[in-house]
């Protein structure tokens, strides 16, 4: 009778005080097909990233922080690569955000693939990018580029904004967490 108890006072304080159930590794794994590209669809597949620190030639972690809710992918690729940011945003009493930013490289560098959003609720995953970010582009920069599509976007390991930044990293565009979604500011031109 006391472990019945003391079970249902640990659920209903996790309920209460919002402590995520699960965590970014977690997420990763359950994520919707659609929110992650043609190397990672299946679980076999993102295990085995889970499984192999970053090597050349296959999808692996760089970087897992569960504390945080941090996760970071690359696969070099053939001559280029990508990178995979999962990041996790909680609020009490709210369903866990999870932001999913697809980064391409190449000659120039990694530049900006897409960032999207999911909110697990009922049991189903929910695409919300366009409930909670207003979204990004090239005109968004001040700097005239002579290469279009050129920007590059973090998601945050520490902290709950996300910084982007024009090819050359001379203006950035801070999205600020508030109020359950990201706020553009104005363009900050940086000192090099």
């Amino acid at each position: 009778m006391k472990k019945m108890i003391m079970l249902i006072l640990v659920l209903f304080t996790n309920i209460i005080y919002g402590i995520p159930q699960k965590n970014i590794v977690d997420y990763f794994l359950s994520l919707p097909e659609n929110a992650l590209n043609l190397g990672l669809k299946t679980i076999e597949s993102r295990r085995n990233a889970l499984s192999n620190k970053y090597k050349f030639q296959v999808w692996g972690y760089d970087e897992i922080d569960k504390v945080n809710g941090y996760l970071k992918l690359k696969n070099p690729g053939m001559g280029g690569g990508e990178e995979l940011e999962i990041v996790m945003w909680s609020d009490s009493g709210k369903p866990d955000l999870i932001g999913v930013n697809q980064i391409i490289c190449g000659m120039p560098g990694c530049f900006y693939g897409s960032i999207q959003f999911f909110e697990f609720k009922n049991e189903h995953w929910h695409d919300v990018t366009n409930l909670v970010f207003p979204g990004i582009s090239e005109n968004d920069f001040i700097k005239d580029q002579a290469v279009k599509n050129m920007y590059s976007c973090k998601l945050p390991k520490v902290g709950v904004d996300i910084l982007c930044y024009n090819l050359d990293f001379s203006e950035e565009i801070r999205y600020s967490w508030a109020n359950g979604k990201f706020l553009k500011k104005p363009v900050v031109k940086l000192k090099k």
